[in-house]
């Protein structure tokens, strides 16, 4: 179908940046090809995330964010071994920060919110990348989706602590 069947100001916009709007017929999935694939893949990549680390179904949004923020840090065919990222950005992606989905952090309480004998830390498993050295921290039992923080502290599989990022909160 021709791009005049979406409204006004979304087909100008199509015509000035160069998209190709195509639109498929209602309930034929087939049509979406790629976007399909795609939509199967994170899936796919959900439950294995889940499975793995043990997570609540609960998080599974975090975790869409996080493997979509992964995919488009990987090489495509599609973009010539590119990242989408690069293609977008014209830049090599910093990944120095990424961590495993499901490790477990330890977030800093500032000295505002803690008193005398309180814990220092707050536990919690990460879930979600919240852009560069930025994460989502799923704290058991006092969040539902994520503390958004760029202070962590990470468990090593050893038991050692190493300190990655630290900033206020």
């Amino acid at each position: 179908m021709e791009a005049a069947s979406i409204t006004g100001s979304k087909s100008e916009l199509c015509r000035e940046t160069g998209i190709h709007h195509e639109e498929t017929a209602p309930y034929t999935p087939e049509q979406n090809g790629i976007a399909e694939r795609t939509k199967g893949l994170i899936c796919e990549r959900i439950r294995a995330i889940l499975a793995d680390t043990g997570l609540p179904k609960e998080l599974w949004q975090e975790i869409a964010c996080a493997v979509a923020h992964l995919k488009n840090r990987s090489p495509t065919s599609a973009f010539r071994g590119m990242t989408p990222y690069e293609a977008l950005y014209r830049e090599t992606p910093d990944i120095s920060y990424l961590v495993a989905l499901g490790t477990k952090a330890f977030v800093p309480i500032t000295k505002k919110r803690m008193r005398k004998l309180d814990p220092r830390n707050l536990e919690g498993i990460m879930v979600r990348y919240g852009g560069s050295h930025r994460y989502q921290i799923w704290i058991p039992g006092q969040t539902k989706s994520g503390y958004p923080t760029t202070s962590v502290l990470w468990e090593k599989q050893q038991g050692i602590w190493s300190k990655l990022e630290q900033s206020s909160l």
